[in-house]
Parts: structure tokens; sequence; C-alpha cells
């Protein structure tokens, strides 16, 4: 009786597996996938057949495939008999050129068929003769419409940031303006493709976490080579991308990609086994969030002169002749030790620590200038460095950054570890730099949870390098930010451990909004 059972069953596997039917394989270890263009491109490069790709990958230690809507079918079967889950579908569906129900109705059939709860879209690109607004509107209307089908269904849709202009979805801005449309879009985040955007991934990352439902971790050569390389190797911080969503919860697939690669087979090698270890448990560095794409443009504003005197309604809060509204960054509350200059400045007193202002502030807009000495000694992070803490939890980075490289999330003007400046403008040293900083308190509603983040911009010598960007909590140098909400704080000013020799600041005020 048992033996016919077992004959039964078997013959029923078999039956479902020759209908293409997908089985619910469980993951063994940590769920990278690949796409099966890549096993199709080993197949290729290597003159075997997709099956001996797939053997080959599988034996890297690969467990998920991204696979195609309008796949080869055998190629399924190859993929099920070696215990591949579907990581994610992908559907190409170009909806600029109208509705397109014939292509959703074969996503839906292959998604039932196959078990598979996922679907990435594809919507195709905008032509590129004259397109008005109206066409664009019909054609996120159509994504839209598409993905909230398919979650009345038990599907979900997601969208790639595309590295393409034409694209609905090539930025952050128009990332934003689909998923403001439909709580039924989701995101697969592509590491590479927002440094072609002009944007950083990790910053992206950070904008987006709660968004994420899948991850592409692609990699790029250089700020200026796009072309592709294994995840790890190129100038992305992907490993910072990875960790910073491991950390909010994320426990889906990571992807690896590199189209173009004219080595497939060793480049996903490589890839799998730099990502397997930025997905092992470890203490995170400070490095981690450092990173030095894209390139920052040298801009000089030698000539720019502030306005001088304190604006009407303003209030000074360093009037050159004493430190009467400031005290020691701690909660001692004693007198700021730092030294008050004949020329109305004052400086660094390194010993005594960083300050901060009696008073409290929420929005404001704050000015003040600061210079580093003549022959200043040292590089990188240990020259010059200072910062500006808004509500005191929220640092625009004061550095030295007149020729002199550093991580670009970390030159002066950079909001901490999260928001790169667009230009360097600084001033070489012995001249004045000036900050004008327009700052918007996050708000938060009665019960402390926060209804919108704090936003900042810095105008840098008459420049501005920030625009009205989000911050995402605290500016850390080890770590992620951390979601520490102040509505009202004091204003800090840095006393940085490095032994460069100590920077002045004069003409501070603020004005509150």
């Amino acid at each position: 009786m048992k033996k016919n059972i077992v004959i039964v069953l078997s013959v029923l596997a078999a039956i479902s597996c020759s209908s293409g039917v997908r089985q619910d394989f469980q993951v063994d270890g940590p769920k990278i996938s690949i796409f099966s263009d890549h096993i199709s491109a080993i197949a290729r490069q290597e003159g075997i057949t997709f099956a001996q790709a797939a053997q080959k990958v599988k034996e890297i230690g690969f467990n998920g495939v991204d696979v195609r809507v309008l796949q080869k079918p055998s190629q399924l079967k190859t993929l099920d008999s070696l215990g591949f889950m579907y990581s994610c579908a992908i559907t190409d569906i170009d909806y600029s050129r109208g509705g397109q129900a014939e292509l959703e109705k074969k996503t839906e059939a292959f998604m039932k068929k196959y078990r598979v709860k996922q679907v990435l879209l594809v919507p195709g690109l905008i032509p590129e003769e004259a397109v008005d607004e109206a066409d664009r509107a019909d054609a996120r209307s159509r994504i839209v419409g598409f993905a909230d089908r398919m979650a009345a269904k038990g599907y979900e849709v997601i969208l790639e940031d595309y590295d393409n202009p034409r694209s609905l979805c090539y930025n952050t801005a128009k990332l934003n303006t689909l998923f403001g449309m439909t709580d039924n879009l989701g995101m697969a985040f592509d590491t590479g493709n927002f440094l072609f955007a002009g944007e950083d991934a990790y910053r992206a990352s950070l904008h987006f976490a709660d968004k994420v439902k899948h991850v592409h971790l692609k990699d790029r050569a250089g700020a200026k080579d796009m072309k592709c390389v294994p995840a790890g190797t190129g100038c992305i911080p992907v490993e910072a991308v990875v960790r910073k969503l491991v950390s909010v919860g994320y426990d889906g697939w990571f992807t690896a990609e590199q189209f173009g690669s004219k080595q497939m087979l060793e480049d996903v090698k490589t890839a799998y086994a730099n990502i397997s270890k930025m997905l092992e448990p470890t203490k995170i560095g400070p490095k981690i969030t450092e990173y030095y794409a894209p390139e920052v443009p040298v801009v000089d504003a030698s000539s720019f002169v502030p306005e001088a005197g304190v604006p009407e309604k303003a209030v000074a809060l360093f009037n050159g002749k004493d430190l009467s509204k400031w005290q020691t960054d701690n909660d001692s509350g004693s007198p700021a030790g730092w030294t008050v200059n004949r020329d109305g400045s004052m400086t660094v007193n390194k010993k005594a620590g960083s300050i901060r202002t009696k008073d409290e502030f929420g929005s404001y807009h704050i000015h003040l200038e600061w210079k580093v000495p003549v022959g200043i000694q040292g590089s990188s992070q240990a020259r010059g460095n200072s910062g500006v803490f808004l509500n005191g939890l929220y640092e625009v980075q004061v550095l030295d950054s007149y020729q002199n490289p550093t991580y670009v999330d970390g030159m002066a003007a950079s909001i901490y570890k999260q928001s790169i400046p667009s230009a360097n403008p600084t001033n070489a040293p012995g001249q004045w730099n000036t900050y004008d900083i327009d700052f918007q308190a996050p708000v938060v509603d009665a019960e402390g949870k926060l209804v919108s983040r704090p936003r900042v911009t810095v105008v840098f010598n008459g420049v501005k390098v920030q625009d009205d960007v989000e911050i995402f909590g605290t500016t850390e140098y080890i770590g992620f930010p951390k979601e520490q909400w102040a509505a009202r704080g004091p204003i800090g000013l840095q006393s940085h451990g490095d032994p460069s020799q100590p920077i002045s600041f004069r003409n501070i005020w603020i004005l509150e909004k």
C-alpha cells in the first residue's frame, strides 16, 4: 500500500512539473538571485547549454532567478528541475503606446501558472518626439491602473529606477510621482541607476527604504564610466545600501546584475562572493558610508562678498565681542571656552570641546562665516574639520575642501553622510567662506510620530549646493541615520578631534521662521 502511494505521488509530481506549474522550493542560504538573461549569457560565452550554465550558477550558490514573463518554457523547466526560486518576474509593457490588455493578460497568466507573487514592470520609454504632459499623465495612469488591478488579485507590481531619462521611472522625482498615485506600487531598487541620473544610491535607499520590495545590485566602474561591474568592485556604495535595507527589516531578494559583461561566469562568481559577505552579520565601520562618486565640480567663488550687518528681526548669535549666547556642548552648562579675537572672529579651542547656543530654535535661516588658517596641515577629514549642528542633531559639514580630496558625502557643505553638495566653491585657506542655511524643522504629531522630515537648503559662498533636501535622521560617523526628530533645539558648532590647526567663525546670526 505504501509503495502505491509513493508511485502516485511521484506521478503527480511529474505531471505538475511537465505542465510548467511552479513547485514550492525552500530558500537554502541567503536570498541571492541572478537574471535568467545572465544564465543565457554564460551559455553563449562558454559554449554550453542553458541547462549546463544554470547548473554552474547553482553550484556558485545562487538560489533565485529573476525570470521573464515571456521566458522560454523549456528554460523555466530547467530552472524548476534545479530547485531555483523565482525571485521576481519581469514584464515589459510599453504604456506610452496606450492600453496593453493582451500583455497584461499574459503577465497575469504567468503569475498564476508559476505561483509568482511579484512582478517588475518595465513600462517602456516615452518617445523621443515631443510628448506633452497629458501623454505622460496617461501613461502614468495606465501603470497605476495595472498595479491596482493586480493588487486586487493578490499580486504585487514593482517599479525600478531606470537608467534612461525617457523613462517615467528615471529618477527620484519621477518615482515619487508614481508612488504618490497609489499604495499598490513597490520598488525594485537598482543600486547602479541613480548615479546615471546624477543622484546618490545610498541617499536614495534612505528615501525609498519603506517602498523597497526587491533589489538589483549593480555597480559602476566609475563616476564617468557607467560600465556595469560586479557588485562591490565599482564606485557605488553597494554595501551601505545592502546593510541599510537589512537594518530596517528588508528580507527580500538581492539580484546580482552586470548586463554587458564579457566574462559573465567570472563576474557572477565575484558578485555572489561580495554579496554574501555584505549579508554576513558584522560590526559596521565608518567606511561603509563613505564614498567618492559622483565627482563634485569645483566652482571659483572667491569674488563672492556677503551682505554686511544683521538683517532686521534677525538675532546675532555671535557679535564679535563675547560668547554670552553660547555654552559648552554638554550638560554642565559651563561657559563656551573658545577664543574671541580682536578682529571680531572666534577660534575653536579644541581642548574646550564643541559649543552650542543657550537658546533653542525651530525652523530658521542661519548665516555664518568660517575660515581655515593659511598653511593649514593635514588631508581629507583631518584638515579644518568642524560642523554646524542644526537643532543639535543634523550636521552641515565644515571642512577645508580646497584642493583636499575626501569622501564626497563628507566634504564641505555636505549633509554629513547623507547628501553630497552639488558644487565645491570652497575658498583657499586664509579666505572667509559663507554659509546661508535655511532649515525646516521636522514636524511631529501630538503622539511624537513623524509627520514630515526636516529639510535644508545650503548656499555656500553664493552657490546653492543643497536644494531643499530631506534629512533622514541624525548624521552619524558610523552607521545609519537614527530617527531622532527635534522640532526645536540648539545650534551647535563642532570642535573636531583632528590634529590640524583650529578654524575660526564670525558674523553668526539667525532669523526664525
